[in-house]
């Protein structure tokens, strides 16, 4: 199981993030978590994550085909900006959670009063909201056209 992570740091209160690897010790035998400061601290362009891997054989492995593709270490930079942000980044993550929940509460607000017939998916953590269109009765077509044009907003279905 790979168990990508990268938005852990975002679960907002009074959330808690649960590592998969941690429920069971068979499934952190079987699994690969992927963490990174990159979402959460803004620091993507640092080329900054890692894959925990507790299996031994298993990591052997994902190390060998890291070592062939030349990306087994992270550059100087994103160690730096890693440690950086973990060490010194505590007080700057409690207000962008405070913020982004008063974001959402906007945003689920706004739909609420003015989009009654949609429903928002209200987040566990992250800055990412879904929002269930399918009360409008839309093709994805017409959806995707109609947010366009009437709410200025370009979306990529995913289907």
């Amino acid at each position: 199981v790979i168990s990508d992570e990268i938005h852990a740091d975002l679960t907002l209160p009074p959330y808690q993030h649960v590592p998969f690897a941690s429920i069971d010790p068979a499934f952190a035998e079987k699994s690969v978590t992927c963490i990174a400061p990159t979402k959460t601290f803004n620091l993507a362009g640092l080329q900054a994550a890692a894959a925990i891997i507790p299996n031994e054989t298993l990591k052997r492995q994902f190390n060998n085909v890291q070592q062939r593709q030349g990306i087994l270490t992270l550059n100087t930079f994103a160690v730096a900006g890693a440690e950086a942000a973990y060490q010194h980044g505590g007080e700057w993550l409690d207000a962008l959670l405070l913020y982004l929940q008063k974001n959402i509460n906007r945003l689920c607000s706004y739909i609420e009063t003015n989009l009654p017939k949609l429903r928002v998916i209200r987040p566990e953590a992250t800055y990412l909201v879904w929002v269930d269109c399918r009360p409008l009765g839309k093709t994805e077509r017409q959806l995707k056209q109609l947010l366009l044009e009437k709410g200025k907003i370009a979306v990529e279905f995913g289907s």
